[in-house]
């Protein structure tokens, strides 16, 4: 009998008892666009595609470009007008075509959560992309986040400064482990290529102690078609988006399958299913100013799990950590280029400074007078992270500072450290102020 699975999808279809009816299958999986979607993806200005390179990694890449730079030529041709990008053209998928030209195609509309899966052939010309599709279907609307995808009126070219490597970064990790959305690329055993979504609630990823992600299978459509690739060709590409600063982070390695997970925390995690994958990176890309793009974040899928874990607190917490961290470089910044304005628009009305050289001061006016008189002498400063502790409305953090200065009267540097104690609190409008700052001399802070 005829069917449009391949072996891997039917194994775990299989081992599920997901029997899917074969009218419904024939009309959703087709080989071609049906004319009810050709205007759908006409109007997109996302694409994700995924590529194979020469030794057969798998990437994820984004496309995004102004209404039109999708053209349906016919339900089996596509045309991708590169001229009219606004994301970078110095993405491996261009290189990738040049070597095999299968490709996976995912088109996304965050705001209506509407998605359409096709792969087929493609053909790299001069100002244009030409895709032969092969077959597409569409996909249910859960887990995916809702954004309003807006054109930035910067219109200054492109950095896309790329960095390379093949072990995670602290910064990486940082990224990931914030992520409500990714991107992933998979391939079957007939190097058939496949572009997909993965969303869930922040921090659903979960990063072990070796560098491997392990990612939950939610409840879904009961296909497989990507843990169906898994099981033929164990290899994936995942893409990160930074919504707010426009960089990409793309992830290249190995995949393994974990099954029967039915512990009751493993069940909360996965929706029900036990089910995990583990992502192993072998290379990463990632690209800055991948786009100047306003991504405006609207809400959270309805379908996604409430997490009540000790994994989503612990999330939960290192992300309110960061928080005070980022609380903290912005003093340092201001501090830095000495504005005396933005400097006390950081701290809370009731201030308490303790300086170890005198006594307590309290309130914004007081402790503005003071630093008043020190940026005369344009003091630099630089801090090293000792401690960090924070809950929903209240961080401390704690550190070795050094400051340097030029001396009035000689013109020589001169410095001093200490260790500083910083207390930020969460005012009504959920900014993050300081409200008590001490700093003392200790024998063990030199400069």
């Amino acid at each position: 009998m005829k069917t449009h699975f391949h072996e891997g999808e039917l194994k775990l279809q299989k081992k599920y008892n997901a029997w899917h009816d074969p009218k419904l299958v024939e009309r959703l999986l087709k080989d071609h666009i049906v004319s009810q979607l050709i205007p759908f993806i006409e109007q997109q200005t996302t694409v994700i595609l995924s590529t194979i390179d020469s030794n057969k990694n798998i990437w994820t890449s984004m496309f995004i470009g102004t209404k039109g730079f999708v053209e349906v030529l016919s339900p089996k041709y596509i045309r991708i007008h590169l001229d009219k990008l606004k994301s970078t053209k110095a993405d491996i998928l261009f290189k990738n075509i040049k070597v095999n030209s299968k490709i996976g195609l995912l088109f996304i509309d965050t705001v209506t959560r509407t998605r359409y899966r096709l792969n087929g052939y493609a053909n790299l010309l001069k100002d244009r992309l030409e895709i032969e599709v092969l077959e597409a279907y569409p996909n249910c609307p859960k887990y995916i986040q809702q954004r309003i995808l807006k054109f930035s009126e910067d219109s200054s070219d492109l950095g896309a400064e790329q960095t390379v490597g093949t072990v995670l970064t602290t910064i990486h990790k940082q990224w990931i482990n914030e992520a409500n959305t990714f991107f992933l690329g998979s391939m079957n055993a007939n190097g058939d290529m496949d572009a997909s979504h993965r969303g869930g609630p922040t921090g659903f990823l979960e990063i072990l102690e070796n560098g491997i992600l392990k990612i939950p299978d939610y409840v879904g459509n009961n296909l497989f078609n990507t843990l169906g690739n898994f099981v033929q060709f164990p290899k994936a590409g995942l893409l990160f988006i930074d919504f707010e600063k426009g960089h990409s982070l793309q992830l290249s390695g190995k995949t393994e399958l974990v099954f029967d997970q039915e512990e009751t925390k493993d069940l909360e995690i996965t929706t029900g299913t036990g089910r995990y994958w583990l992502f192993k990176t072998e290379q990463w890309i990632q690209t800055q100013t991948h786009h100047k793009i306003d991504w405006e974040f609207v809400s959270f899928s309805p379908f996604n799990p409430q997490l009540k874990s000790q994994k989503a607190n612990k999330i939960m917490n290192e992300n309110l950590k960061n928080e005070i961290r980022n609380a903290l470089d912005k003093w340092l910044q201001e501090f830095n280029n000495n504005d005396l304005d933005a400097l006390m628009d950081l701290y809370d009305p009731e201030i308490n400074y303790a300086n170890s050289n005198k006594p307590i001061e309290v309130g914004i006016a007081t402790v503005k007078e003071g630093f008043a008189n020190s940026f005369s002498i344009k003091p630099q400063v630089t801090f090293k992270e000792e401690q960090v502790i924070a809950t929903t409305d209240l961080g401390f953090i704690a550190g070795q500072f050094r400051v340097s200065r030029t001396d009035p009267e000689g013109g020589n540097a001169v410095g001093e450290a200490g260790r500083v104690v910083a207390i930020f609190r969460k005012n009504t409008e959920d900014q993050w102020k300081l409200v008590f700052d001490m700093d003392n001399r200790p024998p063990d802070v030199t400069i």
